[in-house]
């Protein structure tokens, strides 16, 4: 099978556009989204929250684990009954969990600027979304004017600067 030479220096080419598509993607990424952002749009919503997630299973969990398991041994060997029902550290999950819970998140964005491309869909998306929350909101003030104000339903005469039944 025969290869066009030229089609070496084609790969290239497109793998240079696609770098400068990369390096604007994250530009715009960086200078006109903030964590607000990610957050309230649903997949990188699930993005940040799974690696914050894999973040504290990779670094925290095991230095936790250990720490579960010290505490284990220390109050076994000194003769406590503080973790006489805790058989092969069976209840160290839940330690975890607890632990995890009581976590504030801490999202890193990086994750977005090395693949703008996870963000596509937040940006071609976020006019659409800002004008219908815009929408939404204009929606819920009337709503709640309506229900909060006596004067709701009734016309303002500005002679005697009075509000009357219409």
């Amino acid at each position: 099978m025969n290869i066009p030479s030229d089609l070496k220096e084609y790969a290239y080419e497109s793998e240079g556009e696609e770098d400068e598509e990369t390096i604007r993607d994250r530009q715009i990424l960086k200078e006109c989204f903030k964590l607000g952002d990610f957050l309230n749009y649903h997949q990188t919503r699930e993005i940040l929250e799974n690696e914050f997630r894999w973040e504290y299973e990779k670094k925290c969990e095991p230095v936790l684990e250990d720490f579960w398991e010290k505490q284990v041994n220390m109050c076994r060997n000194s003769g406590s009954t503080l973790f006489d029902n805790e058989v092969d550290l069976g209840h160290v999950g839940t330690f975890l969990g607890t632990v995890f819970s009581h976590l504030k998140p801490h999202y890193n964005l990086e994750i977005f600027y090395d693949t703008p491309s996870l963000a596509s869909a937040m940006v071609n998306t976020h006019e659409d979304r800002k004008h219908l929350l815009g929408k939404e909101r204009q929606q819920d003030i009337r709503e709640n004017y309506v229900e909060s104000s006596d004067n709701a339903n009734k016309k303002f005469d500005w002679s005697t600067k009075t509000y009357k039944n219409s």
